[in-house]
């Protein structure tokens, strides 16, 4: 009997004479050892041999697919109506803010930053990588049709690699072919598939789990065309598919938006893994938009000119044929008509026309569930907000206004964060093994630049830093303004040049100052401070010439404010709203001071000024 409290009681203790021992030991240890990673005993090999824990195919109730073992699309618009997610494309509500959501990105300044910024050779590596960047063609589009994925949830472009000069050297980017080719051609996300692994793949054909496909078609004439090698397209359950190898493979740039994982009794949507865009997103709500506006449409057809109610003698049949001939002859498609009989006398007309004017309070409800409630909702979840394409009443100091552009600045952030990363490792990557192979262990990243400096925030510490002793260095204050530093014998601007010590610069400039300090323009000293007059010609020229979407609500406000402070007619009143809109004030001050000088020209127009 074994002894429970030893630590070897149930051990096996092999017999060496006898063989039926020495099997029973080996199948326990195997058994025993079977949660040991055996690349574990392999030195450099990846845990569990690279491979997965468990096949991701594998986690759903069913097999979808199994003959051509590819992922189906993975969208709610296309499992039900490939017509209704071509025809989302032409609402313009919809793609308004998705085309403002894409430019928002592809319209950041970028570049390339090195791993480690103080190693001189990555640094140099970085600026020759940023030097072949910018030689691609029209490449703000190309960062803009990858900002297509987050519609279709996937979205491609094949690049053309060619020779070209770049700082006089040969380097390989992607180069025109033609004229009217770009060096690049985007893939429409709903082209491309993906092969999913299901213990059958023939990996010595070049076979792997995940393989991007191209939907091509069965046209016979492949053999004329100038390719690298003649296709093997395979059947799917939806179109004939080219799998990419992995050279294939590389000089695609595929851009996704959410990667996320299907519900286990859902297979159909097991290629959600792949990417999820906006359209599978608002589909259900679009639809029910679009069920809503066909109802409205119909309501007017039939209504907006009224009911007709025509009469005829009772029980004269003829009479009734008679009446409602004439009534289709005249007669809208789909208009209400009804036919009353009309008893005979002495005093009754027999034949009559009257037209029953509706109320129109159904169709203002219809009309305002399609924009104000499917509209809206559809607008927030793309943009995250409605004024930045969109005036509305905000209310003076709510702060619904920042709130809203902050919501915006996230998903542009977050935009900008996802594309980031697919040009790092599809476009710069690449670029940089096929042009520096050497640099194999360098990381260059592509960096979308999302903050920008506010110079005014910038210059006003630096005002204070100087009002309290610190000293300046010229050189960081010229570069805030974005200005170069005079040399030589050239002209320059400074107060000791001008001796104007007891006048500000802003004097002598013609721009308008704060004459008591306080942040608020028009209450100090008349000769300096504009007045609200001012205020207001500031407030319609940034609203007019602003770049900046948070400015252009500012001037709003200060242009309600300034309608208001007119209005009142108590002195604490108007110094109340002065003081509520002293925030606002600054951006709009920022802004006009700006815009002023890049319309003006910058230094050459401050120069002309000054004298």
């Amino acid at each position: 009997m074994n002894d429970l409290m030893r630590p070897d009681a149930f051990a096996i203790v092999p017999n060496p004479q006898n063989e039926t021992s020495e099997q029973v030991a080996a199948f326990v240890n195997k058994y025993v050892s079977r949660g040991h990673d055996a690349a574990s005993d392999a030195p450099g090999a990846p845990p569990l041999w690279g491979e997965d824990a468990v096949p991701h195919v594998m986690t759903f109730a069913s097999l979808v697919g199994t003959f051509s073992r590819a992922y189906q699309q993975s969208d709610e618009a296309l499992q039900d109506s490939w017509e209704n997610a071509r025809m989302m494309r032409n609402d313009v509500g919809i793609m308004e803010s998705l085309e403002a959501r894409q430019r928002m990105t592809a319209q950041l300044e970028w570049s390339i930053e090195p791993e480690d910024d103080k190693h001189y050779g990555q640094v140099s590596l970085a600026r020759e990588l940023e030097r072949i960047i910018k030689r691609i063609r029209r490449f703000t589009e190309y960062k803009r049709n990858l900002m297509e994925g987050i519609w279709f949830g996937k979205y491609a472009i094949q690049n053309k690699y060619g020779w070209q000069t770049v700082n006089n050297k040969q380097r390989l980017l992607p180069t025109p072919p033609s004229p009217d080719h770009s060096g690049w051609m985007p893939i429409h996300g709903d082209k491309i598939v993906y092969r999913y692994d299901d213990g059958s793949l023939k990996r010595e054909q070049g076979e792997y789990a995940h393989q991007m496909g191209i939907r091509t078609n069965v046209w016979n004439g492949w053999g004329k065309q100038q390719i690298h090698k003649g296709l093997s397209a395979e059947p799917t359950g939806e179109s004939i598919v080219q799998f990419l190898t992995e050279q294939e493979r590389m000089v695609c740039t595929v851009h996704k938006h959410f990667i996320e994982d299907a519900d286990y009794y859902d297979p159909h949507f097991a290629g959600s893994v792949h990417g999820v865009g906006i359209r599978s997103r608002i589909y259900w709500e679009y639809t029910l938009k679009q069920e809503t506006l066909a109802f409205l449409m119909e309501y007017l057809e039939r209504s907006a000119g009224g009911i007709e109610v025509w009469t005829y003698p009772s029980g004269d049949k003829d009479a009734l044929a008679a009446v409602k001939d004439s009534a289709n002859k005249r007669m809208a498609n789909g208009k209400n008509q009804l036919f009353f009989p009309k008893p005979i006398g002495d005093d009754a007309s027999a034949y009559n026309l009257e037209i029953v004017e509706p109320g129109f309070a159904g169709a203002d409800i219809l009309q305002n569930l399609i924009n104000e409630y499917f509209g809206h909702r559809i607008k927030r979840y793309i943009l995250g907000q409605t004024l930045s394409s969109e005036a509305d009443s905000t209310g003076l100091g709510s702060g619904v206004a920042d709130a809203h552009m902050d919501t915006l600045s996230q998903i542009v952030n977050y935009d900008a964060a996802n594309l980031e990363d697919t040009l790092t490792f599809e476009l710069v990557k690449v670029i940089q093994m096929i042009n520096f192979p050497e640099t194999a262990g360098w990381h260059m990243k592509f960096k979308l630049e999302t903050q920008t400096e506010d110079s005014m925030e910038i210059l006003q510490a630096y005002q204070l830093a100087f009002g309290m002793g610190a000293e300046i260095p010229a050189k960081d204050v010229m570069h805030t303004l974005g200005l170069g530093q005079a040399s030589g014998d050239e002209q320059v601007l400074s107060q000791a040049a001008m001796n104007q010590t007891a006048d500000p610069m802003g004097m002598q400039l013609g721009i308008e100052q704060d004459g008591d300090g306080d942040g608020i323009i028009g209450e100090g000293d008349a000769t300096i401070d504009g007045g609200m007059e001012q205020m207001g010609e500031e407030a319609e020229f940034v609203q007019q010439y602003s770049r900046d979407a948070e400015s252009k609500e500012a001037a709003r406000a200060v242009l309600w404010s300034r309608k208001q402070w007119q209005k009142a007619t108590n002195p604490r009143q108007k110094r109340e709203i002065k003081k509520a809109i002293r925030p606002l004030r600054r951006k709009i001050k920022a802004a006009f001071v700006k815009e002023q000088l890049l319309r003006a020209g910058r230094l050459d127009k401050a120069r002309e000024l000054a004298q």
